[in-house]
């Protein structure tokens, strides 16, 4: 292009001589005067206008116009030369753009063929080579691109050879017309080549830039499909891999120049743009977005303290229980501690979503991959900082605060190696591709990680050797860490000491983890009773009789609520609900009703004992036996709640508690006030409208069994006017297994699990062992009673075989068969699904509710007693703990009972 460029003065030249050979002027490009801007030809005195023009003023003008027709003719031959220039120029980036298209066919060629080859096929060797020869060809012509945009158009300018100011005689005027005419023709003519030069220069450089990254793309994935032998020289030191190292840094500097050219044009495109209506409005609508979104983030970044106290409100609001609660406020605790760098992520993408398709300019993009990236670098270190002291806390390990600091200073050195590695991968992977260059980056970053690695061992060096041996580990690692203490070669063993800490400590978090769920824990279960089950078909179950295990032992394991505060468990799960309710029932004379309900065996009963009035009286009435009529009801509450006055009926009662002073009636099984049959639910109607016509001077809390309140709520939804309902859901397997450890240890006797074991274990792994049999069968005991501490407490002691006074040992326990219950019939079912629901029924209670004959009742009641499932007393039949698990899994999967 650039001979084309040159060619227009020749020809300008060759067509400017007259017939006859003989000059009769200076071309245009050989006319260095006019090129270097000197003065046109004056025009002679004597053909300027006079008002007296004789002969020689005649002649005179006669020669002007022939000079001014020579001026006309020599524009018209710039014009046509122009013309011939300007399809040059097109017909040579004609050609030049179908190079370009011929080369990416081979290149999208070679790619497909690489990717359609087998594995075992050696011709990536073939294509390897094709591409690297056009990449050899193509390179030097990208360079030469780039250059022809640095050059300045080569046109020979056109300026006319005479000074045609003055000559205004109307002689001359359609001769200047026609010459003025002529150039501006030229200037547009020149205006455009020049135009549509550097166009074409910029299109062809922009071409070629992409035929070379699809060139060093295809390069790329042909380097990964060499063979072993030939990629690792080329990716090692020798003479192949410095050629390739060499192509690739010449290729960086071209890109690097090429993108400079590019971005030095688009600023001086800028003038231009601002003339444009649409381009000014698109701008100014990014601008504003940009504003919203900078005002927003810092906003939030001010109140950053008022939104971390808008939270923890949040979490106590919408906690339903404690640890609900707990767990939300942690969680807003963290929200707090990590939204500086979330903001940072929403900073880039909020400034992306503004920026719309100018986002995706490399310019542009790569600034915000880094932000992005600096984002997940700080929100990782304080993640992690927190995860630290979470993992403190959860294992109740003392750290002191200058510890602390270490820790997060080693956090933080930790999390800039790997942010730098990382922005260098990524500025490598962007600007080099993922070529030879960029394979050198990633080890020069395995040698720096490795560095960082060996310095973070060394400075933690004394407390990873005192973590590792205060593990108890008494191995042969164990020792060389001992005795390598103080000497330099003991860097290596505490390397590998800090390797076996992170692995178990890596390993007891994600146990714990899976732990936390209830099926993981169920599905152990299973699996350690399965296994404890093949145990006891050889060794034999724990058949021994009650009587037979210490009485201390059998006192401290006793079903009964809980009297000494050394047998209870601190499991009070809406106490703080309870005592807020009592403050404002008491301050601002509200309505005070307390439903307390859950399982039988869940603990109400403790739960009601341990209410605290403060200065307000509490009177417990226990509903000992079934209430039937409303004057029963008035004989049970009167001699509690009014035991001075002369109440004949709940109205007058009602009106006495009303007059009296303010107090706390505590009611337990508040189900033996109903019978699930027409017109059995009087009693209770009365009860709940004591409640509500006394509950501005009585704060009345009641305790009912989970199944009875689900058929009330089915049943009679207007009775349960409570204005809370705490439910007690089941134990924890923790808190089952400090229940049944707090008793052992009242009890005084000492319990061994080694018997759990199904062979024994090397001396060095032996008490790790029975730890691990401990935790299983307190596990299994969880899963088993589904999270009732009186079932827990009732099969761990048919779990124990005494081997002295003061000694017993566990074994495997005998559960009841669910076969057995289904070979009794479904009138069976019926009646205990009817005694759950009632938690007691006497004989006649019973036949009233299922609705069978007395005597059938009296046969199946009977029956399942001798089976001891049911238990009699006070002639009322109940369930017994034993059957209990198994009788509430059958009427459940039979849906006799509410899931």
């Amino acid at each position: 292009m650039l001979a084309l460029c040159l060619w227009l003065p020749v020809a300008a030249q060759s067509t400017d001589e007259p017939s006859g050979g003989t000059p009769t002027g200076t071309p245009p490009a050989e006319s260095e005067e006019s090129q270097a801007g000197g003065e046109p030809l004056p025009v002679p005195a004597e053909v300027r206008p006079t008002a007296d023009a004789g002969p020689t003023g005649d002649a005179a003008r006669s020669g002007l116009a022939e000079t001014l027709d020579r001026e006309i003719a020599r524009a018209d031959v710039h014009l046509e030369a122009l013309a011939t220039l300007s399809a040059a120029v097109e017909a040579e980036r004609a050609r030049e753009l179908e190079s370009i298209r011929e080369a990416e066919t081979a290149t999208a060629e070679r790619a497909a063929e690489l990717s359609q080859r087998a594995e075992d096929d050696r011709s990536a060797t073939r294509i390897y080579e094709a591409l690297l020869g056009l990449l050899e060809r193509e390179q030097p012509r990208l360079a030469d691109a780039m250059e022809r945009t640095e050059l300045v158009p080569g046109l020979a300018p056109f300026a006319p050879r005479l000074d045609t100011r003055g000559l205004d005689t109307p002689a001359f005027h359609a001769q200047l017309a026609e010459l003025d005419q002529r150039l501006q023709q030229i200037r547009e003519a020149e205006t455009e080549i020049r135009r549509r030069q550097e166009d074409g220069c910029w299109q062809l450089l922009d071409a070629r830039a992409r035929l070379m990254s699809r060139l060093y793309q295809a390069r790329e994935g042909a380097i990964e499909a060499l063979p072993r032998e030939r990629r690792r020289a080329l990716l090692g030191i020798s003479r192949e891999g410095f050629d390739a190292l060499t192509l690739e840094i010449e290729r960086l500097r071209i890109g690097v120049e090429a993108w400079v050219h590019r971005t030095l044009r688009t600023l001086r495109e800028i003038p231009a743009l601002l003339d444009d209506l649409f381009a000014v409005g698109r701008l100014t609508w990014i601008a504003l977005k940009l504003l919203v979104v900078l005002t927003l983030l810092l906003a939030l970044r001010q109140r950053r303290q008022a939104l971390r106290e808008k939270l923890l409100e949040w979490a106590d609001t919408f906690g339903a229980t404690r640890r609900g609660r707990r767990r939300l406020r942690s969680l807003a605790e963290l929200t707090a501690t990590l939204m500086p760098s979330l903001l940072v992520l929403l900073l880039v993408l909020a400034v992306r979503w503004a920026l719309g398709g100018l986002a995706s300019r490399p310019e542009i993009d790569l600034p915000l991959r880094l932000l992005f990236l600096y984002g997940i670098y700080a929100l990782a270190t304080a993640l992690t900082y927190a995860l630290a002291l979470w993992l403190t806390r959860r294992y109740h390990m003392s750290v002191a605060p200058s510890r602390r600091r270490e820790i997060l200073r080693t956090i933080r050195t930790v999390m800039r190696v790997s942010f730098a590695l990382a922005a260098l991968l990524l500025l490598s992977a962007e600007v080099l591709g993922r070529g030879v260059l960029f394979h050198k980056v990633v080890q020069a970053a395995w040698v720096i990680g490795i560095i960082a690695f060996f310095f973070l061992i060394a400075r933690w060096r004394p407390v990873i050797a005192e973590a590792y041996l205060g593990a108890g580990r008494d191995g042969r690692l164990a020792r060389l860490v001992e005795r390598t203490r103080n000497r330099w070669y003991g860097f290596f063993v505490v390397a590998a000491a800090f390797g076996w800490l992170a692995v178990h400590g890596l390993g007891v978090v994600l146990r714990d983890f899976a732990l936390s769920f209830d099926q993981t824990r169920k599905a152990l279960a299973f699996i350690f009773r399965r296994r404890m089950e093949k145990q006891a078909e050889v060794s034999g179950y724990a058949d021994v009789a009650i009587d037979a295990l210490p009485a201390t032992l059998v006192d401290a394991a006793a079903e009964a609520p809980a009297q000494s505060a050394e047998l209870l468990v601190d499991r009070f799960p809406g106490r703080e609900k309870l005592s807020e309710m009592l403050a404002r029932w008491r301050e601002d004379d509200t309505r005070g009703s307390f439903l307390l309900s859950g399982p039988k065996g869940i603990g109400k009963t403790t739960w009601l004992n341990r209410i605290d009035g403060g200065d307000l009286p509490v009177i417990h009435i226990p509903i000992r036996s079934r209430i039937h009529t409303e004057h029963a009801l008035r004989n049970l509450l009167a001699p509690h709640l009014a035991p001075d006055d002369e109440c004949k009926d709940l109205a007058s009662l009602s009106k006495a508690l009303r007059d009296g002073p303010p107090r706390i009636a505590v009611v337990d099984v508040m189900q033996n006030l109903f019978v699930s049959r027409v017109g059995g639910y009087k009693v209770i109607e009365a009860f709940i409208s004591l409640i509500e016509s006394t509950s501005d001077k009585v704060f009345w809390i009641c305790g009912i069994s989970a199944f009875a309140c689900e058929h009330l709520f089915a049943v009679h939804p207007e009775l349960m006017i409570f204005r809370h309902h705490e439910v007690l859901r089941p134990w924890t397997e923790e808190e089952i297994g400090a229940l049944i450890q707090r008793r052992a240890e009242a009890s005084g006797v000492q319990v061994e699990y080694d018997a759990l074991l199904a062979e024994r274990a090397e001396r060095d792994a032996f008490d790790e062992r029975v730890v691990e049999a401990a935790e299983g069968y307190s596990r299994l005991i969880w899963d088993y009673s589904s999270g009732l501490p009186r079932v827990a407490l009732h099969f761990w002691l048919r779990s124990l075989v005494p081997v002295d006074d003061n000694r017993v040992r566990i074994k495997l326990f005998r559960q009841p068969s669910e076969n057995e219950l289904l070979q009794l019939g479904q009138r069976a079912l019926f009646l205990l699904a009817a005694i759950v629901v009632h938690e007691n029924l006497s004989l006649a209670e019973a036949a009233k509710v299922t609705r069978y004959p007395e005597a059938v009742c009296r046969i199946q009641l009977e029956q399942m007693r001798d089976r001891k499932m049911l238990t009699r007393i006070d002639r009322r039949y109940r369930l017994s703990t034993y059957w209990h698990r198994a009788v509430i899994r059958v009427l459940t999967r039979n849906n006799l009972l509410p899931d």
